[in-house]
């Protein structure tokens, strides 16, 4: 048996902070923040605000280490501001993340987080993101445009078909130039699942899922989700014509049927 859902509604606009409650959120509760072997990078975090204001809004961020072994080191990652804020006028504010190798940064993805305080009564939906930092090493090539995808595992279930539909995809760049993303349905041989942004990561070891997914579907509430795999895809720097992208398929055992290591080859067609 296999039920579906979608995800939680995002924020809704109302205008007006003085008349309207205001949610606040993050864009992401994921950023990633690739760093160039020997080099450095960066990325940007957004805070999202239901209403605009005439003043400024400015709201205190706090930095959370990473714990365990997928603890981020501090000597790799630079929070540039001690707060973030959201000009008068406008829904949003943003708020530059540093990275630097350091030679203390490998493909193993390291993790801290950073929160936003409230000040004014605003109620927070997304307050906490987790930053995820690795190494990756230069792109020679665009690695954008429509691909033609082959799924080159079997099913995970015979009612589901491929998790793609072995359709053609539009790849598009990422909040960064080493993310590539693109829009899928899942399942779409089993019909009517939601449509879902597959966000990938081309490290020097591989091209990874960068986000986890929900796809929507599952048995008794345990949803089948798509995460990071074990290894990379393979792919060449300098030529983006085919390259494979590897995710651990079901990582929450739902229905009975164990993770399994799941391979999709992507050929250029424009």
């Amino acid at each position: 048996m296999f039920t579906a859902c979608d995800d939680v509604d995002g924020v809704i606009y109302n205008s007006n902070a003085g008349s309207n409650p205001t949610f606040l959120a993050f864009s992401s509760n994921v950023y990633t923040l690739p760093i160039e072997r020997n080099s450095t990078g960066s990325v940007t975090v957004t805070l999202n605000s239901s209403t605009v204001s005439n003043v400024d809004r400015t709201y205190s961020i706090e930095v959370i280490p990473g714990t365990g072994l997928d603890a981020a080191n501090p000597a790799t990652y630079n929070v540039t501001a001690s707060s973030i804020t959201i000009p008068a006028g406008s829904y949003q504010g943003t708020l530059l993340i540093t990275g630097q190798d350091n030679n203390l940064v490998d493909a193993t993805e390291k993790t801290f987080s950073i929160r936003f305080l409230t000040a004014n009564g605003e109620s927070a939906d997304t307050d906490i993101a987790q930053i995820r930092l690795f190494e990756v090493c230069a792109l020679l090539d665009t690695f954008t445009g429509t691909y033609q995808t082959q799924q080159l595992t079997a099913n995970l279930a015979s009612a589901l078909g491929p998790t793609f539909g072995n359709d053609t995809f539009v790849v598009q760049q990422g909040s960064n130039a080493f993310e590539r993303f693109f829009e899928a349905e899942m399942y779409p041989a089993f019909g009517g699942l939601p449509v879902r942004t597959i966000n990938m990561s081309f490290t020097c070891d591989g091209v990874f899922l960068s986000q986890s997914v929900n796809t929507g579907i599952g048995c008794s509430g345990n949803i089948i989700q798509l995460t990071r795999p074990t290894a990379g895809g393979p792919y060449t720097t300098s030529d983006d014509t085919v390259f494979e992208l590897r995710y651990t398929e079901n990582s929450t055992s739902s229905c009975g049927i164990a993770p399994r290591q799941t391979r999709v080859r992507f050929t250029k067609i424009n």
